[in-house]
């Protein structure tokens, strides 16, 4: 694994991010891993889940591979919690993780990932691997127009590219609108969840 390096930095980025606080962390992890995570994917049970905001293939949660074991263990380790935390400025204490497998036709529609007893704190983004000459499949961070306390308008501020072994850490709130954009072709293998109080 490797660690999160200059914290500051990070947390000077992240505070200064917009539309809302958010870091892009490349080289998230080593190769070696890396690697075993792709193929985890290949075993792992995967079921479609689909609403009127997603369609996507989901393991169960957390997922089953042992690669996928190691890296969940080492997202809930307190060396990765605290530079989350400090990264963050939200305290942490566990992770919530699924692998997704989006694919043709997959997508997530504009939402937050706000709960009601607000245990998630950071949402987190994995990208572990494209497929067969990705398109779509972007996260589109919005910024929201507010009047009166209520989002009154939207619009795309950042794009971030699924680029492989990179990680996109955000914050949870109401008005930390995101989505991820309909895969045409390929697809994006990735890991995902919340930071949790």
């Amino acid at each position: 694994m490797r660690s999160f390096g200059d914290i500051a930095r990070l947390a000077e980025a992240y505070a200064a991010a917009r539309p809302f606080p958010h870091v892009v962390l490349d080289g998230f992890i080593d190769a070696a891993l890396l690697g075993e995570l792709v193929a985890d994917f290949d075993e792992e049970p995967a079921e479609r889940l689909q609403d009127e905001i997603f369609d996507v293939m989901a393991s169960p949660a957390p997922p089953e591979g042992a690669a996928f074991g190691r890296f969940v263990e080492w997202l809930r380790s307190p060396a990765t919690l605290d530079a989350v935390s400090r990264t963050t400025g939200e305290v942490v204490c566990g992770a919530e993780v699924r692998a997704y497998a989006y694919l043709p036709g997959h997508y997530l529609l504009p939402h937050a990932d706000s709960d009601r007893d607000g245990r998630r704190r950071v949402a987190f983004a994995f990208y572990v691997a494209t497929l067969d000459g990705l398109r779509g499949g972007e996260l589109d961070l919005y910024e929201c127009e507010l009047r009166s306390g209520d989002v009154v308008g939207t619009r795309v501020t950042r794009t971030i590219e699924p680029l492989p072994n990179r990680c996109v850490l955000f914050g949870v709130g109401e008005t930390s609108l995101h989505r991820v954009r309909e895969v045409t072709a390929g697809g994006r293998l990735s890991l995902a969840g919340w930071f949790t109080r």
